[in-house]
């Protein structure tokens, strides 16, 4: 490696500092992460995070430096990890996210539910650019939607949001968290095999209240078991059977199909038309099933309820 490598760049922040030097700026980063013949200890790991953190840091500087900086939205996400990867578990499938957009007026956080599929529609609604008013159809269908508006409504608290993993998926409504499990899956084993109350080796679908009893989200952490130790479908069959049907849902609109014939469908499952097809299916096919008969077989309101998601 060469003792000077110019960049011809002068990057404040990173080069600049070492006179654009930047085999000078590399050893910089390496030395923060911790010299391992001084330690003992791989430090390895906090290389990127280093780097990443100078990167974002320079940009940042730049934009600032050329007043773009209020304007400018900068959204940064991190990884969920390596502990859960690929599971369904909280810890494999929700990251933080922080956006920065001074001329937005956002609001400091937001607790609706979003998506990384939200990403590109919220930065084309930002942009301006993802409705056309001449020509609607000219614009290409995203699976998820702008929360630009949102955010700042308070809107969404009421959306779910899906998942899937393998053979495995899972649902996300307010507090509730809903897994449909295959006869294979890894997050069943897992459970299992951690003796996790109210799962068995043949459980098929698993349900968890996220939340601390008020509303709040249970952050995670290492002196408290995690609300996802304990499966409570036993106990609520009515949002079992609600949910059963709201997964049913999004899989008809999200399997498979032959694109030329059958165009995707980009609308979400939402719980309250769901509802609305209940109503209209008890109306309609079920006109006779009484209260009375929907307590001696609760699965009849279940099996009408899905023949609507299966025609």
């Amino acid at each position: 490696t060469a003792d000077f490598m110019p960049t011809g760049w002068s990057i404040e922040g990173m080069t600049k500092e070492f006179g654009d030097d930047c085999v000078a700026y590399r050893n910089t980063v390496k030395e923060r992460a911790g010299d391992t013949s001084l330690t003992g200890k791989d430090h390895s790991a906090d290389l990127g995070s280093i780097w990443v953190d100078d990167s974002v840091g320079a940009i940042y500087k730049a934009l600032n430096r050329t007043n773009q900086l209020e304007d400018t939205v900068i959204l940064f996400q991190l990884d969920h990890g390596t502990a859960e990867k690929s599971m369904l578990w909280e810890g494999g499938i929700r990251i933080p996210q922080f956006i920065h957009y001074p001329n937005g007026n956002l609001p400091d956080t937001y607790d609706g539910l979003v998506s990384t599929i939200d990403i590109g529609p919220s930065m084309l609604d930002i942009a301006g650019i993802l409705n056309d008013p001449i020509d609607p159809d000219s614009l290409y269908e995203m699976d998820g939607k702008s929360w630009w508006d949102a955010v700042d409504s308070g809107a969404w608290n009421d959306r779910c949001l899906f998942f899937e993993i393998f053979d495995d998926r899972a649902l996300r409504c307010g507090c509730d968290k809903y897994m449909l499990l295959s006869s294979d899956s890894r997050e069943l084993k897992n459970a299992v095999w951690y003796g996790w109350s109210g799962f068995e080796a043949d459980q098929t679908e698993a349900l968890f209240d996220l939340c601390d009893g008020t509303g709040l989200y249970i952050d995670a952490n290492p002196s408290r078991s995690s609300p996802e130790a304990v499966n409570i479908a036993a106990e609520q069959p009515d949002k079992i059977f609600t949910y059963s049907a709201l997964m049913k849902c999004h899989l008809n609109k999200t399997g498979a199909r032959e694109a030329t014939t059958v165009a995707p469908l980009y609308d979400e499952c939402r719980l309250d038309e769901l509802k609305s097809e209940y109503d209209a299916l008890i109306s309609g096919c079920c006109q006779w099933t009484t209260e009375r008969y929907l307590w001696v077989f609760p699965n009849l309101f279940y099996l009408c309820a899905l023949w609507a998601y299966t025609l």
